[in-house]
């Protein structure tokens, strides 16, 4: 019976250790900037969307999600933008969430199409501060897309294992004709068995190295 029971609570504190992951993202915000005008839009319980005007841009339909929505270490920015003027003026939208913990390698995953003359750049970044929508330290390359349709990956990591935050920025620029128009997805995720998941395997592996040195001891 005392080996059950000792067995069973060095179980309880293996899988403690699985479990103890951080999995909420604290607060998000989506943002649009162009020709001096910006629209920001905090996000509610990982979703944030806007739909209407930035200066010259005159139709986006923007949605931004991350947890609860999706996973833990996931956010996902998808948009419709189209400028009716052909006024030149570069279109950058912001998406950001931050609480997120574990060291983890990260891939940005983008598609869409564009007009002839326009060209969307993609970055991610993180910031150990949990400021949102910082653009100071690059998470994976860059990605550059001029021609429709594209569809295209960039890998980039560790980030650290405390709480930060994830940044997606979209840059829509060479817009010198009427009815130019861009639509995407772009999600940032991480990788499979990141860092945070070998820790906590780790801690498992040790607890249950325990288990087996103390009923060995019982026998």
């Amino acid at each position: 019976m005392r080996t059950k029971n000792i067995v069973a609570g060095i179980t309880a504190m293996a899988a403690a250790f699985v479990m103890s992951a951080p999995q909420a993202q604290a607060n998000s915000m989506l943002e649009l900037i162009s020709g001096g005008n910006t629209v920001t839009v905090a996000g509610v319980a990982g979703l944030a969307s806007y739909n209407g005007s930035v200066g010259a841009w005159n139709i986006n339909v923007t949605t931004g999600t991350a947890a609860p929505v999706l996973g833990p270490n996931s956010i996902d920015v998808n948009s419709v933008d189209s400028t009716t003027t052909g006024t030149v003026q570069t279109l950058t939208i912001l998406w950001s969430a931050n609480g997120i913990t574990g060291a983890h390698n990260y891939t940005d995953t983008v598609g869409g199409t564009l007009s002839t003359g326009l060209t969307d750049v993609f970055s991610s970044y993180y910031d150990t501060t949990g400021t949102l929508d910082t653009t100071a330290t690059a998470l994976t390359a860059a990605i550059t897309e001029s021609s429709s349709p594209f569809a295209a990956t960039s890998n980039g990591g560790p980030t650290p294992g405390g709480p930060y935050a994830l940044t997606e920025e979209v840059v829509i620029s060479g817009a010198t004709a009427a009815n130019s128009i861009t639509s995407f997805n772009d999600n940032l995720s991480a990788l499979p068995d990141g860092g945070a998941t070998l820790t906590l395997l780790g801690g498992a592996m040790t607890a249950m190295a325990m288990i087996r040195s103390k009923v060995g001891k019982l026998k």
